[in-house]
């Protein structure tokens, strides 16, 4: 199971999971997390002849730990008292020693640093989880899923960053610092997950500056924070006009069949919460009237997609 709120996050994970066979569900905060753990564990419980462990529900659970609603440390301390054996790896961008012992004492056995790479989230798994099988990796095949998912990743980044800078001052000028520190802790990971480092930078400056809720960030360091983020949303503007195009060539070559073969894989895909139909996305944008089925795919909201899909399909 994977616990994070933050969408682009969910992707990543979510991606590199299902490249070695590892099957997920996500949870957008630790509330949603615990109570799916409670759910299997009375399923469990209460199904005679079911063979589910409630003491393992899952084999393994990453956990984010700045979510809304319930944080990730409150979660994993609640699974802990729950009984649950299964390890919980904390999700974070802080990894200095206060923090990881932080970590430990609410029940979380490893940390795995945010962004990270494959090959640390692989690492990570090998740690926890048993390998029932080895297959060999075609390097041609590896690149064009990363270059893709990398792809994904900056359309995702730009659909969710252009009112992000507008919203902080909001947030700010409401005097709601706890919006604005979610909003630019947002953008921090999101920069680290599509390589800006200099924007990620700025924006942990103005991020520190609003950990304590009584201060606001000074005008040099929003200043600095617009001056990262506006070249890269300029940067990235080409990707949602390609998709506009795509759109537009989908309108002009529509094919009935082929929309309706393409709704019928797509329907067991998200029936099973299966990131393998985001390979989907660019096909779905050739056929019209699919987006807001393409947006809740994107945002990881299987159930709101399957229910959009029924629509298409006219069911």
């Amino acid at each position: 199971m994977i616990c994070e709120d933050n969408a682009l996050n969910q992707q990543v994970i979510c991606e590199h999971l299902t490249r070695v066979g590892v099957k997920t569900v996500v949870a957008e905060n630790g509330k949603e997390g615990v109570s799916i753990v409670h759910q299997r564990i009375d399923v469990a419980v209460n199904s005679p002849g079911n063979k589910t462990d409630q003491k393992k529900p899952f084999d393994i659970i990453f956990m984010d730990i700045h979510m809304p609603v319930m944080d990730g440390l409150e979660a994993a301390a609640r699974l802990v008292q729950m009984g649950i054996t299964t390890p919980i790896v904390a999700l974070t961008a802080n990894v200095m020693s206060h923090d990881l012992i932080l970590y430990k004492d609410a029940g979380m056995l490893d940390t795995l640093g945010k962004p990270f790479t494959s090959q640390e989230l692989w690492e990570c798994l090998q740690r926890y989880l048993p390998v029932t099988d080895n297959v060999l990796i075609n390097e041609n095949n590896q690149k064009t899923d990363d270059d893709k998912l990398k792809k994904q990743l900056k359309k995702h980044f730009i659909k969710s960053h252009i009112e992000t800078l507008s919203n902080i001052i909001n947030a700010l000028e409401n005097d709601d610092i706890k919006l604005a520190h979610r909003i630019v802790h947002t953008l921090k990971g999101n920069a680290g997950q599509i390589a800006e480092p200099k924007l990620a930078e700025a924006a942990k400056t103005v991020e520190g500056m609003l950990k304590n809720e009584s201060i606001k960030p000074d005008d040099d360091a929003l200043t600095e924070l617009k001056a990262e983020l506006d070249p890269v949303l300029d940067k990235l503007k080409p990707l949602l006009l390609e998709e506009v195009e795509q759109k537009t060539t989908g309108d002009e070559t529509f094919d009935a069949d082929k929309a309706r073969q393409l709704y019928e894989k797509l329907e067991p895909l998200l029936k099973d919460n299966s990131y393998d139909v985001m390979q989907y996305i660019d096909e779905l944008a050739t056929i019209p009237g699919t987006g807001e089925l393409r947006a809740y795919i994107e945002n990881l909201d299987f159930a709101l997609a399957l229910e959009e899909l029924q629509k298409l399909k006219g069911v």
